[in-house]
């Protein structure tokens, strides 16, 4: 998995394998973690930005897991590293923790959120994403791409360029920030769901169509009504800190140094991996040539010995 070296974060991507109709519900099925490939790491002088870019080999369908393991003072420990590189003189300090916000964007779309206190700490995995009434859940999920002529009038295309150019991306931005308990009764409305590159029709003249499949959300299902805690962002920082996917970051004046940290997962299929050369070539093995007989090799010798 993609790991930055300088404060330890670590992102990943599983593949959950699809269940059969004659499978027991009791049978667990284990995730398979995706192979990657070209891994990149840059930082930004400017935006003091790292990046860690990775591409992985896709799946025309199946649901996915997102892995992520970041300690509560990881950003700490990247202003400190970005301080340094940019030899600058600061006052040490100790490392604070700090809570985080965790954006999912895939194929360009915003899909969810999450939140991660201060506490928790260790490798936290995300599936699936919950409606605001936590009434309906739909999982991550690749499929296949849905292409139509672009003359065809009764086709809505997606014209969105921002998405079109995001085509093949997974994103996952993590800001520091301030999370409060939240005091409100849970909402009565609000069980839609965004929608994704999944359930978008595409036109067959981009050049983005040999991509095979998009990365977006499955079907709903109903939740079980459960009370769990939940919480506000308070105080969110400008700038992600964590992040997963190609980022087009628009640079502002600060007064202040920000760090992040940027995953950037390219799915491809394995047909375009062994085209661009980034996976070999499979060999096909060869025949062995077909041996004769023991009768035939008989009848041979006694010709020979005659």
């Amino acid at each position: 998995m993609p790991t930055n070296e300088a404060s330890g974060a670590s992102c990943a991507i599983s593949l959950v394998p699809t269940k059969t109709d004659d499978e027991p519900e009791t049978t667990a099925t284990e995730a398979t973690a995706c192979k990657e490939y070209c891994h990149e790491s840059s930082l930004d002088p400017i935006t003091h930005v790292f990046k860690e870019v990775v591409t992985i080999e896709s799946t025309n369908s199946a649901q996915f897991k997102i892995h992520l393991d970041i300690k509560p003072t990881a950003c700490c420990v990247l202003e400190k590293t970005a301080t340094n590189q940019c030899r600058r003189t600061k006052a040490r300090k100790s490392l604070q923790p700090h809570d985080y916000l965790v954006q999912f964007i895939f194929d360009g779309i915003k899909t969810s959120t999450a939140k991660l206190l201060r506490t928790q700490t260790g490798r936290q995995t995300f599936s699936r994403v919950n409606s605001v009434d936590r009434a309906v859940s739909r999982p991550f999920q690749f499929a296949p791409i849905k292409l139509v002529d672009p003359d065809d009038p009764a086709e809505e295309i997606c014209q969105n360029e921002e998405i079109i150019k995001s085509l093949g991306t997974i994103e996952i931005q993590i800001f520091k920030c301030k999370l409060v308990s939240d005091k409100s009764p849970a909402p009565l409305a609000g069980s839609s769901l965004a929608k994704s590159t999944n359930q978008m029709s595409f036109s067959e003249s981009n050049k983005k169509a040999r991509l095979a499949c998009t990365a977006g959300l499955g079907e709903p299902t109903i939740n079980e009504r459960t009370d769990c805690p939940t919480y506000i962002v308070k105080h969110k920082a400008v700038f992600p800190f964590l992040h997963v996917r190609l980022v087009f970051l628009i640079i502002t004046p600060t007064p202040r140094l920000s760090t992040s940290i940027q995953f950037v997962f390219r799915y491809k299929p394995r047909s375009i991996l062994i085209a661009e050369k980034i996976i070999p070539n499979p060999v096909v093995p060869t025949e062995p040539p077909a041996t004769a007989s023991s009768t035939a090799v008989s009848q041979l010798i006694d010709i020979l010995n005659h």
